[in-house]
């Protein structure tokens, strides 16, 4: 075989490793979960967390990468409430911007993880020091949206009573309590299914003023036959003081109530923009037992 022509077959052997990006950074996955991923060599590390503070859930993963393959154990560590265990193998996608579940023992979760944080940058030996910018050239950096979000899985919940109450539970763990309306928990079941919904999300607990729902981090957009929404202009929305109360308001109309927590509703507009909301969406009005969100 020619020499040019080993050269060439062997940069086509070695194009697939070339190409895959070094793992290491902050991952989010499609529980709603952080992971911070590390990688030396072929081995993969990892510690993921449900929240920062009282985490439902947090594990650890040690894992060997061939290839496009990975494939390592994980075990839950007692930061969170479950103590699980057993295998996990992923799929590297997208040049390692993406990691996929292909196998998994013990329950774990998750099948999808997104890279969101970047490696850090190189030192440089001698930088470059820009010109300090004019006053009217200085862009502030938007706030960071840090999410209250809670994940479960929508093929496990159900109805059920306990002390004669009527909840949807998951398993043993219930997600949200409709007291004596049996009805309007079974409604509340079947927006949950219609949507795909699998994660609850919060600002301000442990009483929120706003409570939305996310389908694998996306908004729930459609709709379902009988549904009670009141529909409103994203564009519109704005921070507005009532009374002493801060509020988000459409115009004269006004959706959220904040009391006095402005911080608090500053965050939620933020969030109703960053998804688009369009729709707030009740079930047993006028005392709702359950709301959300939609496009």
């Amino acid at each position: 075989m020619e020499p040019s022509l080993r050269g060439f077959l062997l940069v086509l052997l070695l194009l697939p490793l070339a190409a895959l990006a070094d793992l290491t950074g902050r991952w989010q996955g499609d529980d709603g979960g952080v992971y911070y991923l590390r990688q030396k060599g072929e081995e993969l590390y990892w510690y993921g967390e449900q929240k920062v503070t009282e985490p439902r859930w947090a594990n650890v993963f040690r894992g060997r990468i061939r290839g496009e393959r990975i494939n390592g154990v994980w075990l839950d560590v007692p930061k969170g409430q479950t103590l699980g265990e057993g295998n996990l193998s992923l799929v590297i996608r997208n040049t390692g911007q993406v990691l996929e579940r292909t196998h998994e023992t013990g329950g774990f979760g998750p099948t999808r993880w997104t890279r969101v944080g970047a490696l850090p940058e190189p030192a440089q030996a001698a930088p470059v020091m820009p010109l300090k910018p004019m006053p009217s050239q200085v862009v502030m950096p938007a706030p960071v949206l840090q999410e209250d979000c809670i994940a479960f899985n929508p093929a496990n919940i159900t109805v059920t009573q306990a002390n004669n109450r009527w909840k949807i539970a998951e398993g043993s763990h219930w997600l949200f309590d409709f007291e004596g309306r049996q009805d309007e928990a079974r409604q509340a079941l079947r927006v949950l299914r219609h949507y795909g919904m699998n994660q609850t999300c919060y600002v301000g607990r442990p009483q929120p003023a706003l409570t939305y729902m996310l389908a694998n981090g996306a908004v729930p957009a459609g709709s379902l036959r009988g549904e009670d929404c009141v529909a409103f202009n994203n564009a519109n929305l704005a921070v507005v003081q009532a009374g002493g109360r801060w509020k988000i308001a459409d115009g004269g109309h006004w959706l959220f109530d904040f009391e006095d927590k402005r911080d608090e509703a500053e965050q939620a507009l933020a969030l109703l923009r960053k998804y688009g909301f369009t729709h707030s969406c009740y079930v047993g009005r006028p005392q709702p037992s359950f709301t959300y969100l939609r496009r």
